[in-house]
């Protein structure tokens, strides 16, 4: 994999605050004459919003119902929809929460991955435990992301914020690897597991926290009302690209190489360390009252808070709904 390939999936971390300008929308004009505008979604080349693209490929939504916009980053996606250029996006649950304390009225319908070992913590060889960490350089990614990961880290080490030395760094993480040289890192795929091939020791990942990290569909409040059947299309498809992946793992990688623009051969790692869950799965947790999700929501809010990432807490009734999942069987 090339320095391309790893900067177009790592953009999925980018910020709102970085002041992109733009978003890559894709071509309308064939839907300008119907009486009801299709679902518009923003989609940004994180690996774990690709199997909705998939399902775009596939030919499984009727262009009537469902348009993706294809942007270059999240932060795009998210400007669309703040914007209400688009009816929903795939995001980062970090993400909706900025959404949220902006006052943008969204509500989470999806449950798209959750990072499991997908991002992680990494030293130089000779680091023994999490604690050896005091007075040592990190490299730590300049967003919220890196804020939850860096507040998990040093809790899970018994150490505090000034027990550290903190290297801010953007998003190509071998690059700042290379020009920081720090002593850890946090970082996630794909430069994960190119900083481990460099000989770089794995110490914490997101494993140990569990519905923290995690990927979510989004839409405007309303949409569902409005959309409800645009939604459950958009949603069928993701899982049917889902079971796709699952059943023919081997043709669909070639499929998914292609979105991603990897070799095949990488497909399978960047899945690795994500968890992918299924429709039982997402109705479990975005069902009300939410309990783990609202407060995990509420954990990372204040994580940001904290980080002056976020300058109020946002509201968080009504984030999670489960209205746009599959029926469940009678």
């Amino acid at each position: 994999m090339n320095a391309v390939d790893i900067r177009r999936l790592i953009s999925r971390r980018s910020l709102l605050r970085l002041g992109v300008q733009g978003v890559a929308f894709a071509a309308v004009g064939a839907l300008a004459g119907c009486a009801r505008s299709p679902l518009r979604v923003a989609v940004s080349p994180w690996a774990g919003y690709q199997f909705i693209a998939l399902a775009e490929q596939e030919g499984w939504y009727a262009p009537d119902q469902v348009q993706l916009v294809k942007t270059a980053t999240l932060g795009e996606s998210a400007k669309a929809l703040a914007e209400a250029r688009v009816d929903g996006a795939a995001l980062t649950l970090d993400e909706v929460l900025t959404l949220r304390a902006d006052g943008v009225p969204v509500e989470a319908i999806l449950i798209i991955n959750v990072s499991a070992g997908g991002d992680a913590l990494l030293t130089r060889p000779g680091l023994g435990s999490l604690a050896d960490l005091a007075e040592k350089r990190i490299a730590v990614e300049d967003s919220s992301l890196g804020a939850v990961m860096l507040h998990h880290a040093l809790q899970a080490a018994g150490l505090a914020p000034d027990d550290v030395i903190i290297e801010s760094m953007q998003f190509d993480h071998v690059a700042a690897w290379e020009q920081l040289a720090p002593d850890a890192i946090l970082t996630y795929e794909p430069a994960l597991t190119r900083l481990e091939a460099q000989g770089l020791v794995r110490l914490f990942d997101s494993r140990e926290i569990p519905m923290r990290i995690l990927d979510v569909l989004v839409v405007r409040t309303g949409t569902l009302q409005r959309q409800g059947g645009a939604v459950r299309e958009l949603i069928a498809g993701h899982f049917r690209a889902l079971d796709l992946w699952h059943s023919n793992p081997l043709d669909t990688g070639y499929r998914l190489a292609h979105l991603l623009g990897v070799q095949v051969e990488d497909v399978k790692r960047i899945f690795g360390g994500l968890d992918l869950p299924d429709a039982l799965y997402n109705r479990q947790y975005l069902s009300p009252p939410a309990i783990e999700l609202t407060r995990a929501a509420r954990e990372i809010a204040e994580i940001m808070t904290e980080a002056d990432l976020l300058q109020r807490m946002p509201p968080l009734d009504g984030l999670f709904r489960p209205d746009g999942l599959p029926v469940e069987p009678a």
